[in-house]
């Protein structure tokens, strides 16, 4: 992946969450949405897609049970609603490659979803938990 890939699309510093870590993750993540965008460009897409998605989903999990275990370190209560949101990612994820393989989605839908979600789900879900681990130190 590119430096140039990883610096993004639509990642700002608005969308941090002051965790070091997880913000690197986050970044990653748009990335990887970034460098199947620039996919579309290419004449070969179809064999790269699945593996590229696949690549995500396993990122996202890693990322997820990092965010989770926060979660529960810090008693964070809406936790569970939380890992609803991530598993239901994860399953469009695991979902795509037969739904792409068999013509009824394509890799525009993929970047569209990917950086729609991330990007809402940063903004509210995150931000909540941020919050909270914010006020455990005040």
């Amino acid at each position: 992946m590119s430096d140039a890939s990883v610096k993004l699309q639509g990642w700002d510093e608005s969308l941090a969450t002051g965790n070091s870590r997880i913000d690197e993750q986050h970044q990653f993540l748009f990335g990887l949405v970034a460098e199947m965008s620039l996919l579309r460009e290419e004449p070969r897409e179809h064999s790269y897609v699945p593996l590229l998605v696949t690549t995500v989903a396993s990122y996202a999990a890693v990322h997820f049970q990092e965010e989770e275990e926060i979660m529960e370190q810090s008693g964070f209560p809406l936790r569970e609603a939380h890992q609803v949101e991530h598993q239901a990612l994860t399953g469009w994820l695991a979902g795509f490659p037969s739904e792409y393989e068999a013509g009824r989605a394509s890799l525009k839908d993929v970047v569209s979803h990917m950086q729609s979600w991330i990007e809402t789900h940063i903004r509210q879900s995150d931000t909540l938990w941020v919050e909270h681990l914010k006020s455990l130190k005040a």
